[in-house]
């Protein structure tokens, strides 16, 4: 028997899987969705247009430059939504 709150993580959660791969202004900056991740859940995002950070291999050897990436969970040790998640659901809506 599912409950309604029971069910909203999951409507959540395939919101923003259907939405991998678009780019998004969030607090002024450009952000492309790029994974969604059941474990917390929370979602990765790609920063654009900023400054470039530098990204060790698997030995601790500084290799490339990528673009900043964040990971934002969907919600806070309470589980109340996170509100940086309602800005990226607020901007996946004006698209």
């Amino acid at each position: 028997m599912n409950s309604e709150s029971d069910q909203e993580p999951i409507d959540d959660l395939q919101r923003l899987r259907a939405a991998i791969g678009q780019v998004v202004q969030v607090q002024d900056r450009a952000c492309r969705i790029m994974e969604v991740l059941e474990d917390g859940p929370s979602v990765v995002i790609e920063c654009l247009g900023m400054d470039k950070t530098i990204q060790a291999n698997q030995f601790g050897d500084a290799t490339r430059r990528v673009a900043q990436t964040r990971t934002i969970p969907l919600y806070d040790r309470e589980q109340r939504p996170n509100p940086d998640i309602e800005l990226l659901f607020e901007a996946l809506q004006e698209k």
